[in-house]
């Protein structure tokens, strides 16, 4: 079933700020620990990541479930798969990517 676009507008708006939290935990972290800054959190079994410091995973995961359990988007069965940031030169800018699973697509 095709959400309507009221439901759509909101999974884009949360889509939004999950990515927009999560890039505040990542300067939160970088601030904090030095950087420059690359991760690559896994959130899902069969999908591969990369090493990252426990306490910053576990932040990252809370927002990640926080996402997960806002009604429009657990209604439509979006997961959030990997989550990818870089700030190669810890200057505070963090490039990220979210990469999604949308139930029904293969």
């Amino acid at each position: 079933m095709e959400p309507s676009e009221k439901q759509a507008r909101a999974i884009q708006q949360h889509k939004e700020n999950l990515e927009e939290q999560i890039r505040t935990v990542l300067r939160e972290y970088e601030r904090q620990h030095g950087g420059p800054l690359a991760v690559e959190l896994a959130f899902a079994d069969d999908v591969p990541g990369g090493a990252a410091p426990e306490e910053l995973k576990a932040r990252v995961q809370s927002v990640v479930e926080a996402f997960h359990d806002q009604s429009a988007v657990s209604a439509s069965g979006i997961r959030v798969q990997k989550v990818t940031a870089m700030d190669s030169d810890a200057d505070g800018t963090i490039a990220i990517e979210v990469e999604y699973d949308y139930p029904g697509y293969v």
